[in-house]
């Protein structure tokens, strides 16, 4: 392998496959952000679904319905943590 070529394979061995979502630093923005977060890591949706009848997306639908981004950190964190319990 030549010197020239060794940058060019570094360069590619360290760039990602895996897109990273970023969010809008909004009440809307942090909203979407927390509900992927859950979403996507959150380990026991489906025994939460299997056990007492979550349905995530319903709880999406819900919630986006209260966030607007006017509303104060106050309101925001009410409705996240309303989202959460």
């Amino acid at each position: 392998m030549s010197r020239s070529a060794i940058p060019l394979l570094i360069l590619t061995l360290l760039s990602s496959c895996t897109k990273v979502e970023t969010y809008e630093d909004t009440p809307t923005g942090n909203f979407e952000a927390l509900w992927s977060i859950i979403d996507e890591k959150y380990c026991f949706l489906d025994y939460k679904a299997e056990e007492y009848g979550l349905d995530w997306d319903a709880v999406y639908r819900k919630y986006k319905r209260k966030i607007t981004d006017d509303m104060s950190n106050a309101g925001l964190f009410a409705v996240l943590g309303e989202m959460l319990d």
